[in-house]
């Protein structure tokens, strides 16, 4: 309940203006749906956005629907999840697959944390585990974009890799990173971005200047580095996890929503990947352009060509441990996903 502190009227909550003078309200930290199309900011917390985290109370009543008045359906690889309309005025959403039927989680507002500002321009970072990138059981750094990888006396995988690598590119693909070719990018700003975010919500969302050098993943010899990309949201590099925006392992935990919980069965880690691609110690990988000299060179020197299929396996996404501490895997990466954004403030 809120009393108008001009004429003294009475209105529910969630009402941003006094229904008898027009005065308008203090903004309140939202709580429903119907409030979180416009960022709000209580301390170092801005609620914005719309995702499913709780799971349904076992009294709520659910009615199928085919829209949302904000967004739209969460989808996996193949299918929109269905909707739902709860008796208590509540959205709700479930898989779309027989495996995981039985259970609903409420669309909530999504809760961010300030990690730098700017005047009214906000660096946030979800403040739980929202779900993962793509919904890609496994998730690694898709490098099959290279056109040709070369190889000397290349061990299988349960051996290790330790043996040197050359990848061969066109012209056109020299210059783009890792990052800029991931499943992971692709997801956050296209089906998490528009299922999150109504058009009226996004545009509070700036286009920002996302950075994929060798310096942003801390390690000047990675090879997967390459041009910046422009990006309403975006994971976090390595260095800025570690090093440049302050973060701490206390500041850097997280816990996981319900619906994050439910659909992506990785036991009980908390861990959560950055944009930044991993590298193996003692493994020397090069980058060169298809059909330069570099190739003949190589062939006549005793290497052979392998598929792009071996060879991925290497570069996994650096890491969050549940513990907060940040570092560098060389195995398959948990792929939940810690959405990070640049906001303009009302």
């Amino acid at each position: 309940m809120k009393i108008c502190k001009k004429c003294g009227a009475k209105a529910g909550d969630g009402v941003r203006f006094c229904p008898m003078c027009g005065e308008k309200f203090p903004p309140d930290m939202p709580r429903t749906w119907k409030e979180a199309s416009v960022p709000v900011r209580k301390g170092n917390l801005v609620t914005f956005g719309i995702y499913p985290q709780s799971a349904k109370a076992k009294s709520v009543k659910l009615e199928r629907t085919e829209t949302l008045p904000f967004g739209s359906a969460i989808e996996d690889k193949f299918n929109k999840y269905p909707l739902w309309r709860g008796d208590d005025g509540e959205y709700y959403t479930g898989s779309s697959s027989d495996i995981y039927s039985g259970e609903e989680f409420k669309y909530e507002p999504i809760v961010w944390r300030v990690i730098r500002e700017e005047g009214k321009k906000l660096l946030l970072l979800s403040d739980k585990i929202l779900d993962t990138c793509g919904h890609i059981v496994g998730y690694r750094f898709d490098c099959s974009y290279g056109v040709r990888y070369y190889t000397k006396n290349l061990k299988v995988y349960d051996q290790g890799w330790r043996n040197d690598v050359w990848v061969f590119y066109s012209e056109e693909e020299m210059g783009k990173s890792a990052y800029e070719e991931s499943d992971a990018r692709g997801w956050l700003n296209g089906k998490f971005l528009n299922s999150a975010f109504s058009p009226e919500a996004q545009k509070y969302i700036l286009t920002a200047k996302v950075d994929n050098s060798a310096r942003s993943m801390g390690d000047k010899d990675n090879f997967l580095a390459g041009a910046s990309t422009r990006d309403k949201i975006f994971l976090l590099s390595y260095s800025e996890a570690a090093q440049t925006l302050g973060l701490t392992d206390a500041s850097r935990k997280r816990k996981r929503t319900d619906f994050a919980a439910y659909y992506r069965h990785i036991g009980d880690d908390c861990s959560w990947i950055l944009r930044s691609p991993s590298g193996v110690p003692g493994v020397k990988t090069e980058k060169c352009v298809e059909g330069s000299p570099m190739e003949s060179a190589l062939i006549k020197n005793g290497y052979r060509e392998t598929g792009s299929s071996l060879v991925g396996g290497w570069w996994h996404a650096c890491m969050v441990r549940e513990d907060g501490t940040v570092f560098r895997p060389t195995y398959d990466t948990i792929e939940y996903a810690v959405p990070a954004m640049w906001i303009q403030m009302p």
